[in-house]
């Protein structure tokens, strides 16, 4: 069973890619925290945990989604990730998760993604997306075999100061930074309720047609990148920026191979 969160869309590509090449199933963790559920697994086939790259770790409200995972029969988990670059100690965090839920760790693997993320850069342009998610076929074809094979893998960030990002900088960052507080809405809304549909952690409510946010944000910014209309922006921030979604993979490699 493969398990993934995403708020861009790069992640659920590679969740997409790995389901067809190992015959599996997907599940949304998205869904699952948006719903309140917890992950009680009984596939055969091992455990594949996919989510993107938040300073350097696993997303937070993923890590505790995890923490609270049953296992209950394939015992053996692999832990996937995607980012723009680095990815710091994730694998040193993820490992000791593994170990809190008594299941078998089958390492760490990276994937180099567009950048779709609305604080890390400049945002990818549809040329180098379809540049990107080219280059990244080959270590997905890679993992996957890994997978079916049993075999384990295991990527490092040598990053200097990897522990520093992963560890006491992505603390201040929740700590200090995430928050929908500067959230703004233009008048471009047109009511539509996507961004309070996908929200998952049901942080957006719309009053009177218009999107509210509280305090329980994530920073998946999937509400601002899937807008249909741009009209929600990070106040000082995100105005005039491009947003970027990651193609469909069932309709990327129908148009690749036409």
């Amino acid at each position: 069973m493969i398990y993934y969160f995403s708020g861009t869309g790069n992640t659920k590509f590679v969740a997409d890619f790995l389901a067809d090449r190992l015959g599996d199933e997907v599940v949304s963790m998205n869904t699952l925290i948006k719903e309140k559920k917890m992950i009680d697994d009984r596939s055969r086939t091992p455990v594949i945990f996919a989510a993107p790259i938040y300073a350097w770790r696993y997303p937070l409200v993923v890590e505790n989604l995890i923490k609270k995972a049953k296992i209950n029969r394939n015992k053996n988990v692999y832990f996937i990730a995607t980012c723009e670059s680095q990815y710091g100690k994730t694998d040193i965090y993820l490992k000791k998760i593994a170990e809190s839920i008594s299941v078998n760790y089958m390492g760490f693997a990276a994937l180099y993604m567009p950048n779709n993320y609305l604080f890390g850069g400049k945002i990818s342009t549809p040329e180098q997306t379809e540049q990107i998610l080219t280059e990244a076929l080959p270590k997905l074809e890679k993992i996957a075999k890994r997978i079916q094979n049993n075999k384990k893998f295991c990527d490092k960030d040598n990053t200097p100061a990897a522990f520093l990002m992963s560890g006491a900088i992505n603390t201040a960052m929740y700590k200090f930074m995430v928050s929908s507080k500067n959230f703004k809405v233009s008048d471009q809304c047109i009511s539509c309720g996507k961004c309070e549909k996908i929200c998952p952690m049901n942080n957006i409510k719309l009053v009177k047609g218009q999107p509210v946010f509280g305090e329980n944000c994530t920073w998946c910014f999937g509400c601002i990148t899937r807008c249909p209309k741009k009209a929600i922006d990070i106040k000082g921030k995100t105005e005039g920026k491009r947003r970027n979604v990651c193609p469909d993979y069932k309709a990327w490699m129908i148009k690749r191979n036409m």
